[in-house]
């Protein structure tokens, strides 16, 4: 992303996940295990691609912005999340009805979501974003009568020694540890504790509300308040939902803690991705992002 711009390495990133998914659908077909841990490899890599287009949206807009752009971008999860099981069904009924192995299904939809995000970028991602912020970089420090961007990047030892940088990235890394080793109990605790299957989906989906359903609100937050301010918000409902829910059978409370334990985690995510993003130059950002 920073040698060649952003464009064509989001575009790698979404072919090389076409290429996984076909494979994996081949492997699932012709039962071959190795061929489908290979095909998941590939394809994981098209997350990459998704992981750093939140960035990428963003630094092309003013920095009192960004919390808010990537609020939007997080939000788009949560379209995804509903639409899964539908797409899973549709899929899996069409394999079926062309002969194929059902469990085939899901990987030809995904080739076929992926080279959609593929050609769209291809397409419609111009100019390169990188382009458009290193222009606007350097009319600003025209204007501004300064020298601009430094032609050579940072060493990445340099980059995580300042304290946003690691202050962000401790944010996003906690936040996320937390919020996956509570998600993996609370179901246990409740099924524990006598609630059904469907009762327990409840709660997760409560839970996936508060992860990715009010992101464009986090947005505004960071771009009003700071980062570190919600940041601080985010890691006190992480401590609160952290305490809580192992101590209660209460089935509203545990939605409640739910719901806390998600947004926590969307206020620390939120605003640690926009605390990054202000701390790296645009040649520095791709590498260091990823």
């Amino acid at each position: 992303m920073d040698a060649v711009g952003r464009r064509p390495a989001l575009a790698l990133g979404y072919f090389l996940g076409v290429i996984g998914a076909l494979a994996g659908a081949i492997s699932t077909v012709g039962g071959s295990f190795p061929g489908l841990v290979a095909a998941s490899l590939v394809f994981g890599m098209a997350k990459a691609s998704s992981d750093q287009a939140r960035f990428v949206a963003t630094e092309v807009h003013p920095a009192t912005r960004r919390g808010f752009i990537i609020g939007v971008i997080v939000f788009a999860g949560t379209v995804g999340a509903i639409a899964v099981p539908g797409v899973v069904a549709m899929s899996t009924s069409m394999a079926e009805s062309t002969g194929l192995i059902t469990f085939a299904g899901p990987w030809l939809a995904a080739a076929v979501l992926i080279a959609a995000a593929y050609l769209i970028t291809v397409g419609f991602v111009r100019p390169d974003p990188r382009d458009v912020v290193m222009a606007t970089s350097a009319l600003s420090a025209s204007e501004l009568g300064t020298s601009g961007i430094r032609e050579s990047p940072r060493p990445l030892r340099e980059i995580f020694a300042s304290n946003n940088v690691q202050l962000a990235v401790f944010a996003m890394v906690v936040g996320q540890a937390v919020m996956v080793l509570v998600m993996t109990i609370a179901p246990a605790h409740m099924h524990n504790h006598g609630y059904l299957p469907t009762t327990i989906s409840i709660g997760l989906s409560v839970h996936t509300i508060g992860m990715f359903g009010l992101s464009a609100i986090t947005g505004r937050l960071v771009d009003h308040y700071g980062q570190k301010p919600v940041m601080a918000v985010g890691t006190a409902l992480l401590i609160v939902a952290s305490v809580m829910t192992p101590f209660t059978d209460n089935f509203a409370i545990m939605l409640v803690m739910m719901f806390l334990l998600g947004y926590g985690w969307n206020l620390c995510f939120v605003a640690g991705s926009s605390l990054l993003l202000d701390g790296l130059a645009p040649h520095e950002r791709g590498r260091t992002q990823g």
